[in-house]
């Protein structure tokens, strides 16, 4: 079995396609909100117009697979920009863009509300150092994407087979994330009433995936919820003190230890290999997990 890579040009991000013999799986789709492209004929291309064009080829492959590695803006950008543009990407508005998606598994682990409350305050530190018009692709705004756009989603672990068992993930490992996050928390020593509020709409993110087989047909009482976690967010974003004492101790540069918000995103990172054993088409996909990363979990 062979299989064939393409990488797209996003400049700043990821997306990929791995095709075999009988699956197309997209890997990501993300650009930075910085990104240009300069081609050899010394045309800007925005960030737009990148989304544009791979949007549209990806959706002439008719629904395919897609596994998000992980969460941060520049691997799923894209997303945000093919639900908004359905018209003009000639789409039916009721298709769903994606057959299955695959996500890492955070959503149902021992400390999972804690590890989606990391993400959630760097979505809150990210819109606070954004200006109009410059917004990003939240944790919040992929949920919503996933329940109202793909038709199942699955979740990945460490030792889940997927794809048709053409591959098996090597992380994340939820129960070692887990832990993680909670030295996390501790560390920040957030206000009580901000916590507690943080961990509840975690855990109704949580909730809210783990029951998409039987929420996806029920785009109003998603709506109603999703709704509701905006409203309180964007409570949430109000507190300022809170806010800039966060910066200030998640700016500095700690090497990767745990009290690092962007940098505990990649360890979430779905890590891959195919189950091929033919040496010559081999594959070990690693998404966000750098080489730090995998000194720590070589295990």
């Amino acid at each position: 079995m062979k299989f064939k890579i393409c990488m797209y040009n996003v400049w700043f991000g990821d997306c990929f396609k791995i095709e075999s013999d009988s699956t197309k799986l997209i890997v990501d789709f993300g650009i930075h909100r910085n990104s240009y492209i300069n081609n050899c004929c010394k045309r800007i291309y925005s960030r737009n117009d990148a989304h544009q064009v791979i949007s549209k080829y990806i959706l002439s492959l008719n629904s395919p697979d897609l596994l998000i590695t992980h969460y941060h803006e520049d691997h799923i950008s894209g997303l945000k920009y093919m639900k908004m543009h359905k018209s003009k990407l000639s789409l039916i508005p009721s298709k769903k863009l994606f057959r299955k998606v695959y996500i890492p598994d955070i959503w149902n682990a021992t400390h999972a509300s804690k590890i989606v409350a990391i993400h959630l305050l760097r979505d809150l530190l990210d819109k606070s150092y954004l200006s109009s018009g410059k917004r990003s692709m939240s944790l919040l705004d992929l949920v919503e994407f996933l329940c109202n756009d793909v038709k199942n989603v699955t979740l990945v672990k460490r030792g889940t087979v997927f794809e048709k068992d053409k591959y098996i993930a090597l992380w994340p490992d939820p129960n070692m994330v887990g832990a993680e996050a909670v030295l996390l928390l501790n560390n920040l020593q957030l206000p009580t009433a901000f916590f507690n509020e943080l961990l509840e709409i975690s855990r109704k993110l949580c909730d809210l995936i783990n029951g998409f087989d039987d929420l996806k047909n029920n785009s109003n009482f998603i709506q109603d919820i999703l709704g509701d976690i905006r409203s309180r967010m964007n409570i949430l974003s109000e507190y300022k003190g809170v806010i800039d004492e966060i910066k200030k101790i998640t700016t500095i540069d700690d090497d990767l230890d745990s009290n690092y918000l962007n940098s505990f995103g990649n360890r979430i990172s779905i890590v891959f290999h195919n189950l091929n054993n033919d040496i010559e088409n081999n594959i070990l996909f690693t998404g966000g997990f750098g080489s730090k990363i995998f000194r720590k979990n070589k295990k």
